[in-house]
């Protein structure tokens, strides 16, 4: 058993492949970046949803929806946080 072990060992590292760590952060902060038009876009779209926030919908409504998607409550807490 124990040279099956070694075996499977070396064929996991001939497999895995390691990088450093400044390759892995750059792989991350790379992933995605916006471009202006998108940062525009998302800009605009969050003012339009405010909008319908403050404008649009009761008070109960905007509770639930401050609640749960801007305070990170679950459906269930929120409820409560609502009697």
């Amino acid at each position: 058993m124990y040279a099956r072990e070694l075996r499977r060992k070396k064929r996991e590292k001939d497999t895995l492949a390691f990088f450093s760590d400044e390759e892995v952060m750059c792989a991350y902060a790379n992933a995605f970046s916006a471009g202006a038009d998108e940062e525009y876009e998302n800009q605009e779209l969050k003012e339009v949803i405010r909008g319908i926030i403050k404008n649009d919908l009761s008070e109960m409504q905007r509770k639930a929806i401050i609640y749960v998607f801007y305070e990170g409550y679950t459906h269930r807490q929120a409820a409560e946080l609502m009697l």
